[in-house]
């Protein structure tokens, strides 16, 4: 009964830890909304704690060591054939082992059993593993994007740049209603309908900021945007080969941020299975008896 219980543990850790590893892949490379991503932590939150009783109560050093490397395994299968991504995966099967020592040293420390102590200084490692490895293919799925079209990353940064001209130019005058068309624009600034006149007073504004070529029906918002993207590829041209780099390290940033939150989140998870899991008697506690060292003459 008890190995069938240490199987059961093995089993349901690895299904959650694969199913972990199809959301991933489909929050990062299918392009799904926010909202999406609170089935992957709920996932990994049930992944992490099923771990932690596998880890706990399995006394066998071969399993131990299969059960990690089999949900590294699908990890690789279910993921981009990328050396950073599995490098990820690498990292990631590294820090299982790592966790798994943590525990037994908290465990083994401890004189009574604890699951709240056990897990709670103990569990940012698998956080900051899951974090990392998700950094991984932010990296890998930014670099293959970039590549693909260079340009809708300018262009986003370009947007973004855009929208803070009415905050730091002087050029223009007040009370510009970005949402107008440029012939209107150039029109209502010349204050004539004298198709010379505006010519000029295009021209000028062209030579002012540096404009190529633009549609007279874009908006102001449309050419500061695409004012700011020529700019952005001049400045950066030399340094494309670092933004996915410096993306990845931004999400990744951003994401350490909450990690608090999932490590409590887990904690919180972990014991309610550990105390529905008792009370149906599927752990039990046992009292052992304690050698400790005695001066003696």
């Amino acid at each position: 009964m008890k190995n069938t219980k240490i199987i059961i543990l093995a089993l349901i850790s690895i299904a959650f830890w694969v199913l972990d590893w199809v959301l991933l892949n489909q929050a990062i490379y299918h392009g799904k909304p926010p909202i999406f991503w609170v089935w992957f932590v709920l996932t990994t939150l049930f992944g992490i704690s099923f771990l932690t009783f596998f880890l706990l109560t399995n006394r066998n050093h071969m399993i131990r060591v299969i059960v990690p490397i089999l949900i590294v395994a699908g990890y690789v299968v279910l993921m981009p054939k990328d050396v950073i991504v599995i490098l990820g995966g690498a990292i990631f099967l590294l820090l299982m082992f790592f966790y798994e020592w943590r525990i037994r040293s908290e465990e083994k420390n401890s004189v009574d059993f604890s699951m709240r102590r056990v897990i709670s200084n103990s569990v940012s490692v698998m956080i900051y593993a899951i974090l990392l490895l998700i950094g991984c293919n932010v990296y890998y799925n930014t670099q293959a994007d970039f590549k693909a079209n260079p340009d809708a990353y300018y262009e986003r940064l370009g947007q973004a740049a855009a929208k803070t001209v009415p905050y730091f130019t002087k050029d223009l005058p007040t009370g510009v209603d970005f949402n107008q068309t440029l012939d209107q624009f150039l029109s209502s600034q010349a204050q004539t309908t004298n198709p010379s006149i505006i010519k000029q007073y295009r021209d000028n504004f062209f030579n002012q900021f540096q404009i190529k070529a633009v549609s007279g029906n874009q908006t102001l918002a449309d050419v500061f945007a695409q004012i700011a993207t020529d700019k952005i590829k001049q400045a950066t041209a030399n340094y494309q080969n670092y933004f996915p780099f410096v993306f990845a390290i931004i999400v990744t940033g951003l994401l350490l941020t909450f990690a608090f939150l999932l490590n409590w989140a887990t904690q919180i998870v972990c014991w309610l299975l550990y105390k529905i899991l008792l009370a149906l008697k599927f752990f039990k506690l046992t009292k052992v008896e304690i050698e400790v060292e005695k001066l003696d003459i």
